[in-house]
């Protein structure tokens, strides 16, 4: 017997379907696969029969197994049982419409010498194909993916998970991007991991697209000597220069109207720690 959980937390205004499909089971006990819904797991039914006015079972062969609960079902959590009847073994996948397919218990993030590493737990998992890890120097601005992490499947059991930024910001925000087996996806919150030891940080690149000009706006805490680096899409270094940053707010103007159209990343660096920020170039 298999089980899963999912939370309603607030009363459903939608009906929600829950399937077992592609089931497919041996010739044991006629070869059936039996589901039931239950809220709080305390009622009991057969084929065709509600359970606790409106949770619902259905058992087939090497089809489907659907149950659909109707609008105005309660919050609360629910239970998912699956089972091969009366001893056969069976195999499914599970889809539904409006149950999210990963219960996220904890996301979170810290630094760690020069990386950031990020972990998180799941308490269950319905067709999880994988994670996107997505960081951005501003939690207002566009996400870039910075890796991916292998999904479990379906799975009932608790999983842990982690992700190591070997190349971070100084200030960085980061959130996880689940998709699933059919391309279906869900986000989660956002956090913020700043390094301990930051002495400087670009606070604002504008504007962005540009031209010919853009300003860049970097904070220094302490003084100290730092490289700009402006390479493209591919890597390639397009220009570089060296300069001292000077304890507070600063600002630096860049002519980019030489450049060719296109997205490049600005960085600037103490040769230890660096700070980055996309360009765009139109």
């Amino acid at each position: 017997m298999v089980w899963y959980t999912f939370e309603v937390t607030s009363a459903t205004t939608q009906p929600i379907t829950i399937t077992a499909g592609d089931v497919n089971c041996d010739n044991t006990g006629g070869g059936t696969l039996q589901m039931g819904v239950f809220y709080a797991g305390s009622a009991t039914c057969a084929d065709g029969l509600d359970a606790m006015s409106g949770r619902g079972c259905d058992v087939d062969t090497n089809t489907d197994v659907e149950v659909t609960l109707p609008v105005g079902q309660p919050n609360g959590t629910y239970y998912v049982v699956c089972d091969g009847n009366a001893g056969a073994q069976c195999r499914w996948n599970f889809t539904s419409d409006q149950i999210l397919p990963v219960e996220l218990a904890e996301f979170r993030g810290y630094n760690r010498e020069d990386i950031n590493v990020l972990e998180w737990k799941t308490d269950s998992e319905l067709n999880n194909d994988y994670f996107e890890a997505q960081r951005a120097i501003d939690p207002s601005k566009e996400f870039e993916v910075i890796g991916t992490v292998k999904g479990n499947g379906t799975t009932a059991d608790v999983n842990f998970y982690d992700f190591i930024d070997k190349n971070p910001l100084t200030s960085g925000y980061y959130k996880l991007k689940q998709i699933d087996f059919d391309g279906k996806y869900e986000y989660t919150n956002v956090i913020h991991i700043a390094r301990k030891d930051t002495k400087f940080a670009i606070s604002n690149l504008f504007p962005v697209p540009s031209k010919d000009k853009v300003t860049l706006k970097y904070e220094v805490t302490t003084a100290t000597d730092l490289t700009l680096t402006i390479t493209d899409m591919l890597g390639r270094l397009i220009t570089t220069e060296e300069f001292v940053g000077v304890e507070g707010t600063q600002f630096k103007d860049l002519d980019i109207s030489s450049y060719a159209n296109g997205v490049y990343t600005l960085t600037i660096s103490d040769g230890e720690t660096k700070s980055m920020e996309k360009l765009i170039k139109n």
